[in-house]
């Protein structure tokens, strides 16, 4: 053990009198030439995707992380040529001439593709990856649900004067157009009883001889 580091060294039944030395050598080389390497922290970003039709008020990106991290003891060699790949569920995403987004329902913690890292171009191991939170899909209800809240909370600041300057002169509107409206009912009813004949009263009468 050194520097927080144990390695253990087998010699299969070898009468070489310079076998010590060569373990302590062995030892030594990879006390100096090795090194754990955390390739991934647990829960660590590993990536930034667009959404598709993002809900209204949310973020146009969500980001991506690596459910469970990895280390691995390698050499300064090994270290230097470490590379990775994301490869995402080609049901969780849509491709389009832009570039690729991801599809909304998807579950926080839901897997949604892997990241493979290799060395030296070969396959050392690989994990899931996953949204830390819900991607919600955009439908008529949340548009309007959205629209509700932004009222609410902007209803009593100065963003919202102009929504008020409208709303007040469409009320107005609103009333004019409706008092034209029944002053021309009332005046068509004006008309028609002054057009209409009035109607005589006759009394019939036998002759008298």
């Amino acid at each position: 053990e050194k520097d927080g580091k144990e390695l253990v060294a087998v010699v299969l039944k070898s009468s070489d009198p310079y076998r010590w030395t060569e373990t302590a050598a062995a030892f030594e080389f990879g006390f100096n030439n090795y090194s754990y390497r955390a390739l991934l922290e647990d829960g660590e970003q590993v990536d930034v995707m667009d959404v598709f039709n993002p809900r209204l008020g949310k973020s146009p990106e969500t980001e991506v992380f690596v459910q469970s991290g990895r280390m691995l003891y390698l050499s300064y060699n090994e270290a230097e040529n470490v590379t990775k790949e994301i490869t995402y569920d080609e049901t969780k995403i849509k491709r389009e001439e832009n570039g690729l987004f991801l599809t909304a329902p998807i579950a926080a913690g839901e897997p949604i593709g892997k990241i493979t890292f290799f060395i030296f171009g070969e396959e050392a191991f690989s994990a899931d990856i996953s949204l830390g939170e819900e991607l919600e899909e955009r439908t008529l209800k949340s548009d309007l649900n959205y629209f509700v809240e932004l009222a609410k909370k902007n209803a009593l600041t100065p963003r919202a004067a102009p929504f008020w300057a409208g709303f007040i002169i469409l009320f107005a509107l609103s009333a004019i157009l409706i008092s034209s409206r029944i002053r021309r009912r009332r005046e068509r009813k004006g008309l028609d009883l002054r057009s209409s004949p009035r109607k005589k009263n006759r009394r019939g009468g036998g002759a008298r001889f």
